[in-house]
């Protein structure tokens, strides 16, 4: 039975780990450098040895101990294959073996040309690695990129947002030189240039139909990428079409939003480019995150301007309704001092619902201007304590009505507070309205202004039923109520309160929980000049 073939083993310990067994089951058997430290010893028929490491020098002082190493045949191995495991390896392994076999069928070695096949079988291995682990590091930058890019798109708001945002990130992870982004708008394109085309270009290609012999037009129809490696090539199809002499290579993607296409992303590239399959998936997939936020802008976009036509219909409705409600509750005041008990009564119907229909209207007009930063504010030194003995007078009648407790309270130096006291009358009011109408029979309600350091706090507190968890997170939402009510009200109380204390700089909180009653507590500082509200804030 022949003997197997020794090959003796100098390519590191990561490299056997990875090559070792595979040579080892084709037959060969591994020699290790402690086998062969001594003259005289059994000779391996090859040395493999790494070509990184510390395996040249280990050969050498191999030789100067054991001469007879200096005529053993020498194959060399990239050392970086030891990043290859597994199925990897099989294969290429298994080619090794066989030509570590036909090299050594004729002992002694003897042919060169044998022994530079098999070092062309080991460079192939590590060239394979190298193109491996060149993917490997493009598939995890491109990744990165996708979820910058990713990022920066749920960061933008609106159709011009999102543009600006595939126009210098997406064209960068994309390699781009610059592009185009043309959105969809009914039966036209709006495109969207970078710096590169020509004026000609971008004032005919600003605005086209979707029935223009076009390439993005045909993008979005056809829902397919584009792909032109030349000028030559883009204007055969598109004679018509003026093309910068710079660019090479222009790639037109459709931007998919579920199964619809909101628009084309067009890459120029300065240079012939080719594009592999793994590029054009990714190419698709950015395409279409780019295409989801244009989606998401859009509806956001249209959201905005619908709230924004409903603002100011209902203002101008508001402000157009005043004059009248006014007349009607002048007229029925002095149906009022009539000697007809029966005319009286139903005049003075009639003026409560033309003020409470007034009081609406003001809300109305108080909850656009807080919308737009439009709600003004004019601040002055103000009694605090006359203010709450104020309305202390105006709902003591109700609350003795319904049984309930009133209660006021003054602490420091209330007699200058700067505030807009119609402003905070009307927050306070609001305030001190909702309290009786959730307090119940027998509870108690407390008015408290207090005015230490410089600051001012108004606390209304009250003993209801308290407000949950979820209600307090939407508490200061337009036209949402947190608790159950008897249908009045359109739920614009809250938010005008947040609205006014906000105009004067400060803050409101809230300390409530079911079973305990709830608190409304204001703070504003010293500083509060006349000034503005800021506008209110809106979620993309």
């Amino acid at each position: 039975m022949e003997s197997p073939l020794r090959v003796l083993w100098l390519a590191g310990p990561a490299l056997y780990a990875a090559l070792g067994p595979l040579l080892a089951a084709g037959g060969i058997s591994l020699m290790l450098p402690m086998q062969v430290q001594e003259a005289g010893t059994t000779l391996p028929d090859l040395v493999l040895l790494a070509t990184d490491g510390g395996g040249a020098p280990a050969l050498a002082e191999l030789s100067r101990v054991n001469p007879g190493l200096s005529d053993v045949p020498v194959l060399r191995c990239p050392g970086t294959l030891s990043h290859l495991a597994g199925p990897a390896l099989e294969v290429p392994a298994q080619v090794l073996v066989e030509a570590i076999h036909a090299l050594l069928e004729h002992r002694p070695w003897a042919s060169a040309v044998a022994r530079s096949g098999a070092e062309q079988v080991l460079e192939r291995m590590y060239q394979r690695e190298m193109a491996a682990h060149i993917r490997s590091e493009l598939a995890a930058l491109r990744m990165e990129r996708l979820v910058e890019v990713s990022a920066a798109l749920s960061r933008s708001a609106t159709p011009a947002d999102v543009a600006a945002v595939v126009l210098t990130q997406g064209l960068k992870a994309l390699y781009a030189d610059t592009g185009y982004i043309a959105i969809r708008r009914g039966d036209v394109l709006e495109v969207v240039f970078l710096p590169g085309f020509t004026e000609e270009h971008m004032q005919r290609f600003r605005r086209v139909a979707m029935t223009a012999r076009l390439p993005a037009v045909d993008c979005v129809l056809g829902r397919k990428i584009q792909i032109y490696t030349s000028p030559e090539e883009l204007l055969a199809r598109y004679p018509n079409l003026p093309s910068a002499a710079w660019a090479k290579t222009w790639a037109f993607l459709p931007m998919m939003a579920d199964d619809h296409a909101v628009g084309a992303l067009c890459l120029v590239y300065s240079e012939p480019t080719t594009f592999s399959e793994d590029d054009r998936r990714y190419m698709d997939l950015l395409a279409r995150q780019c295409a989801l936020a244009l989606d998401r802008a859009r509806l956001y976009e249209i959201e905005q301007d619908a709230r924004k036509a409903r603002e100011e219909a209902l203002a101008i409705a508001a402000h157009d309704l005043r004059n009248p409600l006014s007349s009607i509750m002048l007229t029925a005041s002095l149906l009022q001092r009539s000697e007809d008990e029966q005319v009286s009564r139903r005049a003075r119907t009639i003026r409560m619902a033309a003020q409470r229909a007034s009081e609406l209207l003001r809300d109305l007009l108080d909850a656009a201007a807080i919308e737009h930063g439009r709600l003004r504010i004019q601040v002055e030194q103000c009694d605090g304590a006359a203010l709450v003995r104020e309305l202390r007078e105006m709902f003591a009648v109700l609350a003795e009505e319904k049984r309930i407790t009133l209660r006021t309270d003054c602490s420091g130096d209330v007699e200058a507070i700067a505030i807009d006291r119609a402003r905070m009358h009307q927050a306070l009011s609001n305030l001190l309205g909702n309290a009786l109408k959730f307090t119940p029979a027998g509870g108690t309600i407390e008015l408290r202004v207090e005015a230490h350091a410089g600051q001012t706090r108004f606390i209304v507190r009250d003993t209801g039923p308290g407000i949950d968890p979820e209600g307090v997170q939407r508490l200061f939402d337009r036209y949402w109520q947190a608790r159950a009510t008897s249908g009045t009200g359109v739920g614009l109380g809250l938010y005008i309160v947040k609205g006014i204390v906000e105009a004067h700089g400060g803050s409101i909180q809230v300390d409530t929980a079911l079973g305990a009653g709830t608190a409304f507590i204001i703070s504003i500082g010293a500083e509060t000049k006349e000034g503005r509200c800021p506008p209110a804030a809106a979620a993309p």
